[in-house]
């Protein structure tokens, strides 16, 4: 699991887009889950599944 932690929200930045490094992700794996969260309101929007096979 990877996390970056973002210090506020991020609401009026519009595409809002961040990047992580180092995560590694085993070759066996076909999807990954996102999801968004912040010091202010917590986990919010939806969760988007990301097929790695695409």
């Amino acid at each position: 699991m990877g996390k970056r932690v973002l210090g506020h929200p991020h609401g009026h930045e519009k595409p809002f887009t961040r990047s992580l490094s180092g995560i590694a992700i085993g070759e066996t794996k076909v999807r990954v889950r996102l999801r968004v969260h912040d010091k202010v309101h917590g986990f919010g929007g939806r969760e988007v599944k990301v097929d790695l096979r695409q």
